[in-house]
């Protein structure tokens, strides 16, 4: 039986959706109804996984994923439209149990079997918490069910957790020093390398961040580090179709030095496995197409 992810019509009048661009909006409904998603609201995939599924250039792809993540305005944080986990490979919907209710406690039941699927991690426990408020609403019969399973409401609520810890950010935004907000700034980059070229178990070494920051330093943007790694990732010797068959991907080598750097952020890669192969088969085929050689008498006393 198909599946379906049900869309409400009230989505074109939601400020924050209509404020994002039409890349972003469709990234939304790519995530929302790809085949990876479940009726919770919340799943396990990757970020590269999903704009390869959908035929995207990851840049591309991250670049709408982050008009609906949640985000600081003025003095206050956006719920967002979507959050994600990029160390965890987990997406959530912070709206979700807003706008989609099961039919019965049964419904639920069958929801339910998917909540195993998904990582521990800080946006389950946001969801746990969400679900949970959502069934005291919906009634008792959906509380008995969601504490069949072992859900219940967490100790601590994420939701405040956040709040109080991003007050204290904002306290610390004013009187935090330059070395630290570079330091910030590597973490991002680390973590993007890290979703990018699917490293989550690789650690940020003294050498790969002094490499990120010396570039910080010389006033290369975030930005341009990111592009440059999406761009390595995308270069066919360095994703491993070299002679020595070895990949050449490491956040110390896009960042080792100026001209390295700017080499990947300036080249966008051709990465096409499919057309590699190809090449390979039709030199393959020119090569069993050849006639052999003859060879007469006096070739054979020759080469004898």
């Amino acid at each position: 039986m198909a599946r379906y992810r049900p869309v409400q019509t009230i989505i074109w009048s939601d400020e924050d959706f209509l404020a994002m661009s039409d890349d972003a909006q469709l990234v939304w409904l790519h995530v929302f109804t790809n085949p990876l998603s479940n009726p919770l609201g919340i799943f396990k995939a990757t970020v590269p996984g999903l704009a390869a599924e959908k035929g995207w250039k990851l840049e591309r792809y991250i670049k709408g994923i982050q008009e609906g993540l949640p985000k600081r305005l003025g003095e206050r944080y956006t719920k967002g439209l979507i959050d994600v986990d990029f160390s965890r490979h987990v997406v959530r919907f912070p709206n979700y149990f807003k706008h989609n209710k099961p039919d019965n406690p049964n419904v639920l039941k069958g929801w339910l079997k998917s909540w195993d699927e998904v990582p521990k991690c800080d946006l389950k426990i946001q969801h746990q918490a969400a679900l949970y408020e959502a069934c005291k609403r919906w009634g008792k019969p959906y509380v008995n069910v969601i504490e069949t399973f072992g859900i219940t409401l967490p100790q601590t609520f994420p939701k405040q957790e956040r709040e109080q810890e991003r007050e204290r950010e904002q306290e610390r935004d004013i009187k935090k020093p330059m070395s630290s907000k570079l330091d910030d700034n590597a973490e991002i980059i680390f973590t993007f390398w890290c979703s990018t070229m699917q490293k989550q178990k690789s650690a940020f070494s003294k050498a790969r961040k002094k490499c990120v920051l010396d570039r910080l330093k010389e006033g290369y943007s975030v930005e341009g580090i990111q592009q440059a790694i999406i761009n390595c990732s995308n270069t066919p010797h360095n994703m491993g179709q070299n002679q020595n068959r070895k990949v050449y991907d490491d956040l110390e080598l896009i960042c080792r030095s100026p001209e390295k750097l700017e080499q990947f952020r300036d080249n966008p890669g051709n990465l096409n496995t499919s057309g590699h192969n190809q090449q390979n088969i039709e030199v393959f085929k020119r090569f069993l197409d050849e006639p052999e050689p003859e060879y007469n008498e006096h070739d054979l006393e020759t080469h004898s």
